[in-house]
């Protein structure tokens, strides 16, 4: 027979592994969306690393990766303010984006 130390040892060990999530992720919530681009820039079509993507409407900054990637995750469907800026590049602002159930996809010249 277990002891009862043991046995809690063992709850514990399985509650971190599995987290204690009591919900389904919220990708699997059809009420949230992501969006995923790259940033280029216009003239070699070439990846801007670190350039700001920033959703206006929800205060929400993320910077791309090296390759010009980015990614917002959970947002809710609906039109939002987009500005994609970098040092010594014209900041672009794009308007009534239209975000939409699923994962959605963007590429932005600047």
């Amino acid at each position: 027979m277990v002891s009862l130390p043991c046995m809690k040892l063992v709850l514990i060990l399985l509650f971190l592994v599995w987290g204690g999530e009591s919900t389904p992720p919220s990708d699997m919530d059809p009420g949230h969306v992501s969006l995923q681009g790259t940033v280029l820039e216009s003239g070699t079509s070439e990846p801007i690393p670190g350039a700001t993507v920033y959703i206006e409407d929800l205060n929400l900054k993320v910077f791309t990766d090296f390759d010009g990637n980015f990614s917002l995750e959970n947002l809710q469907p609906g039109k939002y303010t987009l500005r994609v800026s970098f040092p010594s590049f014209t900041e672009k602002t794009l308007k009534s984006v239209e975000i939409v159930a699923g994962s959605n996809s963007l590429l932005v010249a600047l």
